[in-house]
């Protein structure tokens, strides 16, 4: 059996919930369904080939059900505070039962949406399956919440705009264009706001508001598999190049962000490198066809089924918050600390890597 299928394998018996993914299947506060894993996960399988009827039935019940917010917020102001609420909005997360939580997690992240959005798109392109009822007015919701802040890719900052929110929006608006046409102007008005406000110096910032602000490592999927940058090849090289000098001490693993401008460090679990991001980096390397640094890659810190972050404190940023998050985590996960092991995100994404190796 070649490892990726092992990957999947383990990915499907023991994390897959009612055809939803847990974010984690061992590691107790992740024994939940963020959108963005769930679609993320299921996106690669369908690149890889695989059967994801049970991955879509979910994700489009999930979404009829949370219909009814996405047209009433169509219908309110961005002025209004009832727009800001997160109970006003699809959420970040449910149970596999498509139930709500209610705990200390910031809920409001369209990233999750358009991925979402994507999924279905992309299933319905390569099956000719049914377009959902629900699809146009999402694309139309993430159209209207577009410049508006949310909390980022990692739960963080909902005060500010974030690139890769946008970006993937902007993406997705131009794959929904090819079942509805009229969105492809929307989708460029998108990317013009886009690099309007957050390239700098052929660099992307991680967010911003009135002033723009940091490095993060959710850009490199801007420039790999949800490509908004297309024929702009050494723009997109400047970008690597800068992602890779911040936030790689080792030059292999990355870390998920640094905000130079507001001397602000990952402090979860002391901040440390991550897996998920790292291979966002090695999907950059294949594109462009560099194979022995993306084997490093592959070679890197490997244990089977992957967690979260790797386990070597060398690369920690702030060791008291790490010692913090251990406690922490110990009192939410039955005495054994995290990070989080397994992750779902981190399996699929490897599976992917070695499948797309062996298929160059």
């Amino acid at each position: 059996m070649s490892s990726w299928k092992r990957y999947i394998e383990y990915l499907r018996k023991t994390a897959r919930v009612d055809g939803a993914y847990l974010a984690s299947s061992e590691y107790i506060p992740y024994k939940r369904v963020w959108l963005r894993d769930h679609s993320m996960i299921s996106y690669l399988l369908l690149q890889m080939g695989y059967d994801i009827q049970s991955e879509i039935n979910w994700i489009s019940t999930l979404l009829a059900k949370e219909h009814n917010k996405v047209k009433r917020i169509l219908s309110i102001p961005k002025e209004s505070p009832e727009f800001y609420k997160d109970e006003n909005h699809p959420r970040a997360r449910y149970s596999a039962k498509m139930q709500r939580y209610n705990e200390d997690w910031l809920e409001r992240q369209y990233d999750g949406i358009a991925l979402s959005m994507l999924l279905l798109i992309e299933y319905h392109l390569r099956s000719g399956g049914k377009i959902p009822s629900f699809l146009k007015d999402y694309l139309d919701y993430l159209f209207y919440v577009y410049d508006t802040p949310c909390a980022s890719l990692w739960e963080m900052h909902e005060e500010y705009l974030h690139a890769y929110t946008v970006g993937l929006i902007a993406y997705t608006l131009e794959r929904a264009s090819l079942i509805y046409p009229g969105f492809l102007e929307k989708s460029e008005y998108v990317k013009d706001f886009f690099f309007s406000r957050f390239l700098v110096n052929n660099e992307i910032k991680a967010m911003t508001n009135l002033r723009k602000y940091g490095t993060c490592s959710s850009v490199l999927l801007l420039i790999t598999r949800f490509d908004i940058f297309k024929n702009k090849v050494s723009l997109k090289d400047h970008i690597f190049d800068k992602i890779q000098e911040k936030l790689s001490p080792c030059g292999i693993g990355l870390y998920r962000f640094i905000i130079e401008e507001k001397n602000e460090k990952d402090t979860y679990f002391g901040g440390n490198l991550w897996y998920i991001t790292t291979y966002w980096k090695a999907n950059y390397l294949l594109n462009k066809r560099r194979l022995r640094e993306a084997q490093d890659i592959l070679s890197w810190y490997v244990d089977f089924p992957l967690g979260e972050q790797i386990k070597d404190t060398r690369y920690i940023l702030d060791k008291n918050m790490y010692y913090w998050w251990i406690e922490k985590s110990k009192k939410e996960n039955n005495g054994i600390p995290g990070p989080a092991s397994a992750l779902s995100w981190s399996i699929a994404e490897r599976a992917f890597l070695e499948y797309k190796m062996e298929n160059l």
